[in-house]
């Protein structure tokens, strides 16, 4: 049987549960999203959290700064705000101008749900952090809610970045998953071999369509992580033409994108703790 991916219906049932949750706090639970720019994707990625914090009582404070602000200044927000919030999300990408890694740094280790600081991504990989990254997170709840075992089964990783492919190698070998990770500069042998004999295939390369319904196996299970713009739609990695091939598909758009956002706000709970 070939099933697509609801990430829209999973994330209700989170977000049902974050909201039972969220009462039981004596005091009001806030988190804080700094955006610099004004882009028109970053802008429908905030609105998405501004629904979700609103729909599950969190107070969500937006701070807008324009594309020439400095690293100095972001920081020093960054350092005032920490002091009354729970957690401190930094809307990515910021201009080019900016240090990432100095701005990221600067966010309390507790506070960073989103786990870009350095410092409170290596405590998630020895397993000392009570977060998860979003992506990372969102690909566990579609395994679990299909009860789909990890565990001895050959899975194929596409992308070897902090936002998707460490941190779901991390989560699946936790689960006895046999891992191989791959990139877009694998030699194109090995990449269609991996692939066509992987059990699961995990891909967050950001590079549309790159995997074709001949380069997997029947049954095997799609979770597409990647994102990128073609002709002013998102698009993900995996053809939706693969989708008869896969016991189950979760596609891009509307697998694992509603379900990043869940898991940052479950990161936020546990983080409020």
């Amino acid at each position: 049987m070939n099933t697509i991916v609801d990430g829209h219906a999973i994330a209700h049932k989170i977000k049902d549960t974050l909201k039972k949750d969220v009462v039981k706090f004596h005091t009001p639970i806030e988190l804080s999203i700094i955006v610099v720019g004004n882009n028109a994707v970053t802008n429908t990625f905030v609105a998405a959290k501004e629904r979700f914090a609103s729909d599950i009582g969190v107070v969500l404070t937006k701070k807008r700064f324009s594309e020439s602000v400095s690293s100095a200044d972001l920081i020093s927000y960054i350092h005032e705000v920490s002091e009354r919030v729970q957690g401190i999300v930094v809307q990515l990408p910021l201009s080019a101008h900016i240090s990432n890694k100095e701005v990221l740094a600067a966010i309390p280790v507790e506070k960073d749900i989103d786990l870009l600081n350095k410092e409170t991504f290596d405590k998630f990989v020895a397993n000392m952090g009570v977060c998860i990254p979003p992506v990372a997170g969102a690909v566990l709840a579609i395994l679990d809610e299909h009860t789909v075992s990890v565990a001895h089964k050959k899975i194929a990783i596409i992308g070897q970045g902090k936002l998707v492919g460490l941190p779901v190698q991390k989560v699946l070998e936790a689960r006895g998953g046999d891992v191989v990770m791959l990139h877009t500069k694998t030699d194109r042998n090995i990449f269609r071999k991996t692939l066509l004999e992987a059990d699961i295939v995990v891909s967050g390369a950001g590079v549309p369509n790159l995997i074709q319904p001949d380069m997997v196996k029947n049954s095997v299970v799609l979770i597409d992580a990647g994102t990128a713009n073609a002709g002013g739609s998102v698009v993900g990695d995996i053809a939706h033409a693969c989708a008869k091939n896969a016991s189950l598909f979760s596609q891009t758009p509307g697998g694992v994108g509603p379900l990043t956002v869940a898991i940052l706000f479950k990161n936020l709970l546990a983080a409020s703790e």
